[in-house]
């Protein structure tokens, strides 16, 4: 079972995509960002899903994508893209736990 829902944070960065590398410059804080291949395209596959989405969820619109498909390294090395991206700030982490909680404090359950 997945514990993390991942969706991107967009709104808050100007980027551009140039031949599959991304580069994510923040609104707020002025940083820039350059992604590798990989990164770009989780990046860019999460941007299109448009909400939260468990890994599982992220990594099987990614692999849809791509031609060929992603290799063993690549589909390891997910999570850690992932933090990676949640560390730079272009992510949000959520746990499927707080999700649950915030669905049954809603009034009318």
């Amino acid at each position: 079972m997945d514990v993390w829902r991942w969706r991107s944070c967009a709104k808050d960065f100007d980027w551009r995509d140039w031949d599959g590398e991304v580069v994510v410059r923040s609104r707020v804080t002025g940083d820039t960002h350059c992604l590798d291949p990989l990164s770009s395209g989780l990046w860019l596959t999460l941007l299109n899903l448009r909400g939260a989405v468990t890994s599982a969820r992220l990594l099987q619109a990614w692999a849809d994508e791509r031609d060929p498909a992603p290799s063993e390294d690549e589909l390891i090395a997910l999570e850690n893209v992932l933090t990676e991206l949640h560390k730079r700030g272009l992510v949000v982490r959520e746990s499927q736990a707080s999700r649950d909680d915030a669905k049954a404090m809603r009034p009318g359950r």
